[in-house]
């Protein structure tokens, strides 16, 4: 009478599992885009520690020059981050405890 369509069992099937391939496709990429984020927001944290950590270590120890030692602590972190795999594994660990070091060297060193 209204002209339905008339789907066969295997066309529905089919539907059914082209429906749930595409939920997890989406599924997949926010799930990507998520863990992406979370690790870049970490290791930028890991380098702005790392930077400030080499900074207080390089100035307060061994009175380096305070223009000399930001540009190692600007390069030394990045090579830090690429070669230590501690870091890759556990990267919110590592963020914990560079910021541990960083306090420590801080109160050390007494950088007000």
């Amino acid at each position: 009478m209204f002209n339905r369509n008339k789907f066969t069992d295997e066309e529905l099937r089919d539907f059914e599992r082209y429906e749930e391939y595409e939920r997890r496709k989406n599924e997949r990429i926010v799930k990507g885009a998520g863990n992406f984020i979370y690790r870049f927001f970490v290791y930028c944290f890991i380098w702005i520690t790392g930077y400030l950590l080499t900074m207080t270590i390089l100035v307060g120890a061994f009175k380096m020059g305070e223009v000399l030692s930001a540009i190692i602590g600007m390069i030394l972190p990045v090579i830090v981050i690429r070669k230590v795999e501690y870091i890759k594994e556990n990267p919110f660990k590592s963020l914990v405890l560079t910021a541990f070091l960083l306090f420590i060297s801080m109160i050390a060193f007494d950088v007000r």
